[in-house]
């Protein structure tokens, strides 16, 4: 029972603003030695922590992000930085806890909402997972920036993986009408259709989540859904397909549909069996994303067709294999 205290302890501190709507909050003055610290010295370490992530250091990086909040506590960019730093190399708490911290600098936007609610919402979160707080957190997003794609989609998530189809529909479509190149929206609306048995939906929605993310051209659409007339797709092996683009695939091949650009790989290996298996269960939603390396980049996805048969696309190299498994 320690840890699971010392989760609720956790997110007691941390998301305390949440549970008002992400309120407004005076930020924490400043010491007046941080006041007085050169502009060029923080400049400097931010240029530096931005050059050093996209380097791919991001041990790195958040030492240099940590050196801007020396000379400027409260600094909101770097508080969401290092907050979403410490998610990536597993420091859960030490990010809801940062989050708290930029919720009270930056009261108005909802970026540390949004990083919250995709933490409380993960399966991989193991005791910190609390999908009400989840849910909580993405709707205080959306109240504060009911314009932007991002909030729509995150309460999205976080409705289908607490079973609330009607509203994740809802909102999903909301984000992909928002945000013609989403493919994350579009996959799962694909996903949620295909678990409704709206075989034709799910389809069109697959197929709009690939031409949206590499646009030949104008989608047609029909009644908010894209056209199922609008099939060719093609996936370019120049850059490896997003998250969103993965799942597509892995969903058309659930509908006994392959994707140009696409190589049949026959079976899936009994590792990725169990792997794909134990991320379906722990989400519940009919689909999963997979990241087998742990570095927070998802390599796969998982679709379970209507049949039971599980299907899984994968990024290797520069090119998407999709597999079978039964």
């Amino acid at each position: 029972m320690t840890g699971r205290r010392g989760a609720a302890a956790c997110l007691s501190a941390a998301l305390a603003v949440l549970s008002a709507g992400c309120r407004d909050e005076a930020a924490p003055a400043a010491p007046a030695a941080s006041l007085d610290a050169a502009p060029a010295r923080v400049a400097d370490a931010i240029a530096r922590a931005k050059a050093l992530e996209n380097a791919g250091d991001r041990p790195g990086a958040e030492a240099a992000w940590e050196e801007v909040l020396a000379l400027r506590p409260g600094h909101a960019s770097a508080l969401y930085a290092t907050a979403r730093l410490r998610r990536r190399r597993g420091d859960l708490r030490g990010a809801l806890e940062r989050i708290g911290t930029l919720r009270a600098a930056e009261p108005n936007a909802g970026r540390g909402c949004l990083l919250a609610a995709e933490i409380l919402a993960d399966p991989a979160s193991g005791p910190l997972r609390d999908l009400g707080r989840a849910a909580e957190a993405a709707r205080a997003a959306l109240g504060l920036n009911p314009e932007e794609s991002g909030p729509h989609l995150c309460l999205g998530r976080v409705l289908l993986l607490r079973g609330e189809i009607a509203g994740a529909e809802e909102r999903l479509a909301v984000a992909a009408r928002m945000n013609p190149r989403d493919a994350e929206s579009r996959s799962l609306l694909g996903v949620l259709c295909l678990g409704a048995g709206r075989e034709g939906e799910a389809r069109a929605w697959f197929h709009a989540a690939l031409r949206g993310a590499r646009p030949a051209g104008a989608a047609a659409t029909h009644g908010g859904v894209p056209g199922e007339g609008d099939t060719a797709v093609s996936l370019d092996p120049s850059r490896p397909p997003s998250p969103g683009e993965l799942r597509a695939v892995a969903g058309l091949g659930a509908l006994g549909e392959g994707v140009g650009g696409t190589a049949e790989a026959g079976p899936a290996t009994d590792a990725l069996r169990v792997a794909s298996e134990a991320s379906l269960a722990a989400r519940g939603t009919g689909e999963a994303l997979l990241d087998l390396d742990g570095d927070g980049s998802p390599e796969g996805a998982a679709v379970r067709a209507p049949g039971g048969a599980l299907f899984l696309a994968m990024a290797r190299g520069g090119s998407t294999t999709l597999h079978r498994a039964p």
